[in-house]
């Protein structure tokens, strides 16, 4: 967030609230997987969402006045629940409907894949030590 920071938070709200006067008949939704309640430190989004900043005031101000929120753990929404009473998971898997489609390389072995920002680098650092242990086992 670049500016005046207030400034933003307030316009942001703004444009949250018209979309609701807009269409009255139309639920207004946010989701949420990430806990920015509870940052690590080590993750650089800490300090936008630390208790005393504005961006953390936005989000739960926008799920406070949400007809619902969407999380993907169950987990979350309890996280989340003092800050909405419709809380919904839906969870980051998958689509095994889908699944049998994705072309499929012939190929022996374990195939271990991720997609993430870099907010994530530090949860994948314990898989370091375990990845080439892996790689060992199989003869890649």
């Amino acid at each position: 967030i670049s500016g005046d920071t207030n400034e933003y938070i307030t316009q942001s709200m703004s444009l949250f609230r018209a979309m609701r006067d807009m269409f009255p008949n139309k639920p207004i939704l946010s989701e949420v997987d990430d806990n920015f309640i509870s940052t690590p430190p080590y993750n650089p989004a800490s300090t936008m969402y630390a208790p005393d900043q504005d961006l953390r005031e936005l989000a739960l101000t926008q799920f406070k006045e949400s007809d619902g929120v969407i999380v993907s753990t169950p987990y979350l929404a309890e996280v989340y629940a003092d800050y909405n009473n419709n809380i919904n998971v839906v969870e980051n898997c998958i689509d095994f409907k889908i699944w049998d489609k994705v072309k499929n390389r012939k190929r022996s072995g374990i195939r271990i894949g991720w997609c993430g920002g870099a907010n994530h680098d530090e949860d994948l650092r314990p898989l370091e030590k375990i990845i080439p242990e892996i790689k060992n086992c199989f003869h890649f």
